[in-house]
């Protein structure tokens, strides 16, 4: 006789049912029956009815010890419990439905404790990036006070350097001043004094020149004069010549 689940009970029947589940369970991934996998084939659909109809003969106290061995003998999971499990008789009160729902429990809470230990483990990556950016930005601190004092140092030398310079500088002119003072009292002629286009012939420069960057080079009152209302200025040629011949603007130009 057959009954609503298309099972009629005998020997005969069981293995062939029993038969069909393990070939099921060798296709499925760790070997676990679960509604989802079943939908998968016809093979499966009928072996997840089948082990539905053994929990079914549990709860009703139908089921025999030799086929409930013989089922348990696979070794599979129904839904992620194993079945020696689902086969018990306080297991096999609840519906297909409710172990169903304690599986996708059982799952969630799984996927609840993983993602709490991704959050812990991003918690102390973020714990040590923290760290390793306060590190770097004490360093960077560190250094940019350490560029600050050298540069405050630099600046300090270059300084002192400049005042050094402009100071030889001065005891340069000072003595060119005092040595063409000198010269001009023990010479007794009268001096040649030049415009800029007669001096610019003389020395074979262009006029421009002479009027832009020889006042640089020269001091005024041994090199150079102006004449009256102080405009026009007026070459004397001789210390001109003098210090040319002895190098004096060379070393001026060095000291710059």
């Amino acid at each position: 006789m057959t009954d609503l689940n298309g099972q009629d009970g005998t020997s005969e029947h069981f293995k062939i049912k029993k038969d069909m589940l393990a070939r099921v369970l060798n296709s499925i991934k760790d070997r676990d029956l679960t509604l989802k996998v079943s939908k998968l084939s016809e093979e499966g659909e009928k072996s997840y009815r089948f082990v539905d109809y053994m929990v079914r003969k549990v709860r009703t106290g139908k089921l025999t010890a030799e086929d409930k061995a013989a089922i348990v003998e696979l070794d599979f999971k129904m839904n992620g419990v194993p079945i020696a499990e689902v086969l018990e008789p306080s297991a096999s009160q609840r519906s297909v439905e409710g172990m169903i729902l304690s599986y996708a429990k059982r799952r969630a809470i799984a996927t609840l404790e993983e993602a709490v230990k991704i959050e812990q483990n991003a918690l102390e990556v973020i714990v040590h990036a923290k760290a390793k950016i306060k590190a770097a930005q004490e360093e960077a601190e560190a250094i940019e006070k350490e560029m600050r004092e050298r540069i405050a140092q630099a600046k300090k030398k270059a300084a002192e350097a400049e005042a050094f310079a402009e100071d030889t500088m001065r005891e340069i002119v000072a003595g060119i001043k005092e040595i063409n003072l000198e010269r001009m009292k023990s010479v007794k002629g009268e001096y040649t004094y030049l415009d800029t286009e007669e001096l610019a012939a003389r020395l074979k420069y262009d006029a421009r020149t002479v009027r832009e960057h020889f006042t640089k080079s020269m001091v005024e009152g041994v090199h150079y004069t102006r004449g009256p209302g102080g405009r026009k200025i007026l070459w004397i040629w001789e210390t001109i010549e003098s210090d040319m011949l002895n190098r004096v603007f060379a070393t001026m130009s060095e000291s710059n």
